[in-house]
């Protein structure tokens, strides 16, 4: 058993996020971990991300409007307490509306084909 205290970074530039625990086996791989995002921060700062593997975010404060690579004209925002859950390679990305701390899991198998 392990216990980790959940820290966040200090939000700065190079310094927005913090892996906390990573998992890998053969055929399974868990990434945990916090980001510190400042009001009016764009992620990525162009375009879109992609992951090999799903995303499940959990925003713990703040406010972030999301955005969908294939639906760009909807509008959608994730308030404090909310879980956004990403699918394998959904293009994703955010504008921060207020300062946010956030939770992070990545798992599935890495370089996951479809």
């Amino acid at each position: 058993m392990n216990i980790l205290d959940v820290t966040y970074p200090s939000g700065k530039k190079k310094d927005y996020l913090k892996e906390l625990f990573i998992h890998r086996e053969e055929s399974f791989d868990l990434q945990f971990g916090t980001v510190f995002l400042k009001k009016g921060t764009r992620i990525p700062e162009e375009g879109f991300t992609h992951h090999d593997q799903k995303k499940i975010v959990l925003l713990v404060d703040g406010k972030i409007k999301i955005l969908l690579e294939e639906n760009l004209s909807m509008d959608r925002y994730l308030h404090a307490g909310q879980l956004f859950i990403v699918d394998y390679f959904e293009g994703h990305g955010g504008i921060v509306i207020e300062d946010a701390k956030l939770v992070f899991v990545l798992f599935g198998k890495k370089n996951n084909e479809l």
